[in-house]
């Protein structure tokens, strides 16, 4: 049972770690860009680097 469990908490902290760093991302892409637009598109290579990951072989 506990190999599992540390299974689970290796997962729970590289998920936690992609959030934190996808906030630290668009917090700080606000910065160098005026409108709320510029940021959304700036975040597009994200969304595709996740998406190629979860779909890619």
């Amino acid at each position: 049972m506990l190999p599992e469990r540390i299974g689970l908490v290796d997962v729970a902290f590289v998920l936690l770690g992609h959030l934190l760093a996808i906030w630290a991302a668009r917090a700080v892409a606000f910065d160098p860009f005026p409108g709320r637009l510029q940021v959304v598109r700036s975040q597009f290579p994200f969304v595709v680097m996740v998406l190629y990951t979860t779909l890619g072989p």
